[in-house]
């Protein structure tokens, strides 16, 4: 827990990817909404993360994993350095399609500061961003 100014405490922000383990490293899911390049997958809920999985059929060992604003910046910066996008709460393409609504993108970039910058994205620097905080 993280005490707050006023003597409070709040939870730390928790985030969602999806993960494969491998025998010597860890696939990172990335996925590309709309056509425009691949985007790391990013859920503001566990629950969604599973839903994703269960109607997106990827078959053995994914599986949702928690994770911290840190550790999504060093994913972006690491193994996912070649992702320029991060999609938030995806839907699987089949069902994305059908319902009209855009993917919600933000460039990594963007993403990776505001997850260094906690202050910016409660703020709204990135309104997406913001719906993410509690």
């Amino acid at each position: 827990m993280l005490e707050s100014v006023t003597g409070g405490f709040m939870r730390r922000p928790r985030y969602w990817t999806i993960v494969r383990n491998g025998s010597s490293h860890v696939d990172v899911f990335a996925v590309d909404p709309d056509e425009r390049g691949e985007a790391l997958a990013v859920f503001g809920f566990e629950e969604e993360a599973e839903l994703f999985l269960c109607l997106a059929e990827m078959g053995a060992g994914w599986q949702a994993h928690e994770t911290t604003a840190g550790e999504l910046v060093s994913i972006l910066y690491g193994p996912c350095a070649n992702v320029e996008r991060v999609v938030l709460d995806p839907l699987p393409r089949g069902i994305s399609g059908s319902t009209g609504m855009r993917p919600l993108c933000v460039r990594s970039a963007d993403f990776a500061s505001a997850m260094v910058d906690v202050g910016a994205a409660r703020a709204g620097a990135i309104p997406a961003l913001a719906a993410l905080r509690p």
